[in-house]
Protein backbone atom coordinates (compact mmCIF):
# COMPACT_ATOMS: atom_id res chain seq x y z
CA UNK A 1 0.00 0.00 0.00
CA UNK A 2 2.72 2.40 -1.05
CA UNK A 3 0.22 4.70 -2.59
CA UNK A 4 -3.16 5.16 -1.00
CA UNK A 5 -5.45 8.28 -2.04
CA UNK A 6 -7.54 9.66 -0.07
CA UNK A 7 -10.98 8.41 -2.04
CA UNK A 8 -9.31 4.76 -1.06
CA UNK A 9 -8.87 5.94 2.59
CA UNK A 10 -11.99 7.38 3.19
CA UNK A 11 -13.70 4.20 1.84
CA UNK A 12 -11.68 2.18 3.67
CA UNK A 13 -13.19 3.83 6.64
CA UNK A 14 -16.78 3.95 5.94
CA UNK A 15 -16.56 7.53 6.28
CA UNK A 16 -20.26 8.21 4.38
CA UNK A 17 -21.82 5.63 7.04
CA UNK A 18 -23.83 7.58 10.03
CA UNK A 19 -21.74 5.01 12.25
CA UNK A 20 -17.88 5.81 11.66
CA UNK A 21 -15.34 3.11 12.31
CA UNK A 22 -12.39 4.66 12.43
CA UNK A 23 -9.39 2.12 10.65
CA UNK A 24 -5.79 2.28 12.47
CA UNK A 25 -4.15 2.57 8.62
CA UNK A 26 -2.37 5.52 8.43
CA UNK A 27 -2.13 7.93 12.03
CA UNK A 28 -1.83 11.17 10.25
CA UNK A 29 -5.26 11.21 8.87
CA UNK A 30 -6.57 11.05 12.65
CA UNK A 31 -7.70 14.27 12.50
CA UNK A 32 -9.66 14.13 10.16
CA UNK A 33 -11.26 11.11 10.84
CA UNK A 34 -11.93 12.05 14.55
CA UNK A 35 -13.68 15.34 13.20
CA UNK A 36 -16.56 13.05 12.17
CA UNK A 37 -16.32 9.87 14.81
CA UNK A 38 -17.20 11.94 17.47
CA UNK A 39 -20.88 13.84 16.15
CA UNK A 40 -21.93 11.40 13.47
CA UNK A 41 -23.21 8.69 14.93
CA UNK A 42 -26.41 8.48 17.18
CA UNK A 43 -26.67 10.63 20.39
CA UNK A 44 -28.22 8.70 23.41
CA UNK A 45 -29.86 6.24 21.05
CA UNK A 46 -31.67 8.64 19.07
CA UNK A 47 -28.99 10.00 15.51
CA UNK A 48 -28.70 13.55 15.02
CA UNK A 49 -30.35 12.95 11.03
CA UNK A 50 -29.19 17.17 10.77
CA UNK A 51 -25.87 17.41 11.54
CA UNK A 52 -25.07 13.44 9.88
CA UNK A 53 -26.51 14.94 6.74
CA UNK A 54 -24.14 18.23 6.74
CA UNK A 55 -21.62 16.12 7.68
CA UNK A 56 -22.31 13.78 4.63
CA UNK A 57 -22.47 16.53 1.90
CA UNK A 58 -19.15 17.93 3.45
CA UNK A 59 -17.32 14.82 3.31
CA UNK A 60 -18.53 14.50 -0.09
CA UNK A 61 -17.16 17.74 -1.19
CA UNK A 62 -14.34 16.81 0.50
CA UNK A 63 -13.98 13.64 -1.41
CA UNK A 64 -14.41 15.70 -4.74
CA UNK A 65 -12.07 18.28 -3.78
CA UNK A 66 -9.01 16.27 -2.60
CA UNK A 67 -10.34 12.60 -4.67
CA UNK A 68 -7.23 12.23 -6.22
CA UNK A 69 -4.70 13.93 -3.61
CA UNK A 70 -2.23 11.37 -2.10
CA UNK A 71 -2.07 10.82 1.58
CA UNK A 72 1.77 11.75 1.56
CA UNK A 73 1.20 15.16 -0.16
CA UNK A 74 -1.06 16.27 2.68
CA UNK A 75 0.34 18.55 5.32
CA UNK A 76 -0.59 18.69 8.67
CA UNK A 77 -2.12 22.69 7.59
CA UNK A 78 -4.07 20.01 5.19
CA UNK A 79 -5.11 18.12 7.94
CA UNK A 80 -6.54 20.96 10.31
CA UNK A 81 -8.32 22.61 7.30
CA UNK A 82 -10.18 19.70 6.09
CA UNK A 83 -10.83 19.08 10.24
CA UNK A 84 -12.12 22.62 10.58
CA UNK A 85 -14.02 21.95 6.96
CA UNK A 86 -16.30 19.29 9.29
CA UNK A 87 -16.35 21.37 12.19
CA UNK A 88 -18.02 23.93 10.86
CA UNK A 89 -20.86 21.63 9.62
CA UNK A 90 -21.00 19.96 12.86
CA UNK A 91 -21.57 23.67 14.72
CA UNK A 92 -24.44 24.61 11.77
CA UNK A 93 -25.72 21.07 12.39
CA UNK A 94 -25.74 21.17 16.04
CA UNK A 95 -27.08 25.09 15.85
CA UNK A 96 -30.39 24.13 13.80
CA UNK A 97 -30.95 20.99 16.39
CA UNK A 98 -31.17 23.31 19.35
CA UNK A 99 -33.59 25.91 17.79
CA UNK A 100 -35.61 22.95 17.13
CA UNK A 101 -35.72 21.66 20.60
CA UNK A 102 -35.98 25.28 21.82
CA UNK A 103 -39.13 25.57 20.43
CA UNK A 104 -40.69 22.86 20.65
CA UNK A 105 -40.04 23.17 24.32
CA UNK A 106 -41.75 26.14 24.37
CA UNK A 107 -43.18 27.23 21.41
CA UNK A 108 -41.60 30.96 19.94
CA UNK A 109 -38.23 30.18 22.01
CA UNK A 110 -36.62 28.95 18.55
CA UNK A 111 -38.16 31.35 17.12
CA UNK A 112 -36.32 34.47 19.32
CA UNK A 113 -33.00 32.22 18.61
CA UNK A 114 -33.28 33.02 15.19
CA UNK A 115 -33.64 36.64 15.42
CA UNK A 116 -37.22 36.59 14.70
CA UNK A 117 -38.97 37.93 17.28
CA UNK A 118 -42.34 38.96 15.79
CA UNK A 119 -42.56 35.18 14.63
CA UNK A 120 -42.08 34.01 18.26
CA UNK A 121 -44.49 36.20 19.85
CA UNK A 122 -46.78 34.62 17.53
CA UNK A 123 -45.96 31.40 17.79
CA UNK A 124 -45.55 31.52 22.03
CA UNK A 125 -49.01 33.60 22.07
CA UNK A 126 -50.77 30.64 20.39
CA UNK A 127 -49.09 28.13 22.87
CA UNK A 128 -50.71 29.96 25.52
CA UNK A 129 -53.69 30.50 24.04
CA UNK A 130 -54.06 26.82 23.35
CA UNK A 131 -53.11 26.01 26.63
CA UNK A 132 -55.33 28.61 28.36
CA UNK A 133 -58.42 27.65 26.24
CA UNK A 134 -57.41 23.62 26.78
CA UNK A 135 -57.55 24.56 30.74
CA UNK A 136 -60.36 26.88 30.88
CA UNK A 137 -62.70 24.46 28.33
CA UNK A 138 -62.23 21.55 30.41
CA UNK A 139 -63.12 23.15 34.09
CA UNK A 140 -66.18 24.57 32.69
CA UNK A 141 -67.28 21.37 31.19
CA UNK A 142 -67.03 19.66 34.62
CA UNK A 143 -70.03 19.12 36.81
CA UNK A 144 -71.09 21.91 39.07
CA UNK A 145 -70.31 19.88 42.28
CA UNK A 146 -66.41 19.99 41.75
CA UNK A 147 -66.20 23.37 40.28
CA UNK A 148 -65.17 25.97 42.54
CA UNK A 149 -67.67 27.79 44.61
CA UNK A 150 -71.13 28.18 44.31
CA UNK A 151 -73.10 24.85 44.77
CA UNK A 152 -69.35 23.47 44.36
CA UNK A 153 -66.56 23.38 46.18
CA UNK A 154 -64.42 25.12 48.49
CA UNK A 155 -60.97 23.47 47.87
CA UNK A 156 -59.20 25.75 51.09
CA UNK A 157 -62.06 25.43 53.28
CA UNK A 158 -63.73 22.51 53.14
CA UNK A 159 -62.02 19.13 54.08
CA UNK A 160 -60.26 15.87 52.09
CA UNK A 161 -62.98 13.54 52.96
CA UNK A 162 -66.22 16.14 51.57
CA UNK A 163 -63.74 16.55 48.27
CA UNK A 164 -63.16 12.99 47.83
CA UNK A 165 -66.53 12.28 48.45
CA UNK A 166 -67.48 14.84 45.91
CA UNK A 167 -65.59 13.25 43.29
CA UNK A 168 -66.45 10.13 43.98
CA UNK A 169 -69.91 10.66 43.23
CA UNK A 170 -69.02 11.20 39.30
CA UNK A 171 -69.45 8.57 37.00
CA UNK A 172 -67.01 8.51 34.19
CA UNK A 173 -69.52 10.34 31.89
CA UNK A 174 -69.81 13.12 34.07
CA UNK A 175 -66.47 13.78 33.71
CA UNK A 176 -65.87 12.63 29.79
CA UNK A 177 -67.09 16.21 28.52
CA UNK A 178 -64.35 17.40 30.49
CA UNK A 179 -61.65 14.61 29.87
CA UNK A 180 -62.33 15.46 26.32
CA UNK A 181 -61.32 18.93 26.05
CA UNK A 182 -58.98 18.12 27.84
CA UNK A 183 -57.36 15.18 25.84
CA UNK A 184 -57.93 17.12 22.51
CA UNK A 185 -56.46 19.92 23.66
CA UNK A 186 -53.17 18.52 24.77
CA UNK A 187 -53.01 16.72 21.26
CA UNK A 188 -53.40 19.89 19.36
CA UNK A 189 -50.97 21.66 21.88
CA UNK A 190 -48.07 18.37 20.84
CA UNK A 191 -48.92 19.41 17.46
CA UNK A 192 -48.72 22.92 17.94
CA UNK A 193 -45.01 22.22 19.08
CA UNK A 194 -44.12 20.24 16.53
CA UNK A 195 -44.78 23.13 13.92
CA UNK A 196 -43.12 26.18 16.12
CA UNK A 197 -40.03 23.20 16.42
CA UNK A 198 -39.84 22.72 12.54
CA UNK A 199 -40.61 26.56 11.58
CA UNK A 200 -37.58 27.01 13.82
CA UNK A 201 -35.14 24.32 12.29
CA UNK A 202 -36.39 26.35 9.02
CA UNK A 203 -35.46 29.44 10.13
CA UNK A 204 -32.39 28.40 11.20
CA UNK A 205 -31.22 26.74 7.92
CA UNK A 206 -32.22 30.01 6.24
CA UNK A 207 -30.04 31.88 8.55
CA UNK A 208 -27.03 29.92 7.84
CA UNK A 209 -27.82 29.41 4.25
CA UNK A 210 -28.01 33.77 3.71
CA UNK A 211 -25.11 34.06 5.90
CA UNK A 212 -26.74 35.85 9.07
CA UNK A 213 -25.38 33.08 11.34
CA UNK A 214 -21.44 31.93 10.54
CA UNK A 215 -19.23 29.93 12.27
CA UNK A 216 -15.75 29.86 12.95
CA UNK A 217 -13.46 26.08 12.11
CA UNK A 218 -12.44 24.43 14.89
CA UNK A 219 -10.65 22.00 13.92
CA UNK A 220 -8.82 21.69 17.70
CA UNK A 221 -10.35 21.63 21.03
CA UNK A 222 -10.74 20.05 24.50
CA UNK A 223 -13.60 18.91 26.08
CA UNK A 224 -13.31 18.15 29.27
CA UNK A 225 -10.08 15.59 30.02
CA UNK A 226 -10.34 14.31 26.23
CA UNK A 227 -9.17 15.71 23.23
CA UNK A 228 -11.74 16.30 20.46
CA UNK A 229 -11.31 17.16 16.31
CA UNK A 230 -13.57 20.04 15.95
CA UNK A 231 -16.72 17.92 17.96
CA UNK A 232 -18.09 17.93 21.47
CA UNK A 233 -18.12 14.36 22.99
CA UNK A 234 -21.21 14.02 24.56
CA UNK A 235 -22.07 11.27 26.91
Amino acid sequence: MAHLDFVTYLRLMNIKRKHLTIAPVVAAVFLVAGATAGFAGPRHGRSDDETAGRIQQELSAIVEDEGSTRLGDLSVDDLMELAGRLSVREQEGRYVERMRRRSFFLPGLGQFGTDDPLEGSLFLGGHIALKAGTLVGSYVLLPESVKIGGDGLDYFGDSFSDIRSAWGNLSFSDVLPSLGVLTGGTLLQTAYRFWAAGDAGNRARRNIEDGTVQFEPQPLKFVGDQLGFGATIRY
